[in-house]
């Protein structure tokens, strides 16, 4: 993978870290009830989707078999 690709994944991984951290966290200790929690189980499920396009569309190489790979592991 070329040097680019690794660095917009990786500041991905830091913008999803901090959303999670600062946006979706409470101030303060809350009970996390089943609604919230599985709208962000939804949320994340739908991000770990949204990778696997990526894979399968700009992976340079077997890109179905990778996206599978993914998908499966």
């Amino acid at each position: 993978m070329p040097l680019w690709a690794w660095i917009i994944f990786y500041v991905l991984v830091l913008v999803m870290l901090v959303i999670d951290l600062k946006m979706f966290g409470k101030n303060g200790q809350h009970e996390v009830n089943v609604k919230e929690a599985l709208q962000m189980t939804g949320v994340w499920i739908f991000v770990s989707l949204l990778f696997c396009a990526g894979i399968y569309f700009f992976y340079p190489v077997a890109s179905h078999d990778k996206a599978m790979e993914f998908i499966t592991r």
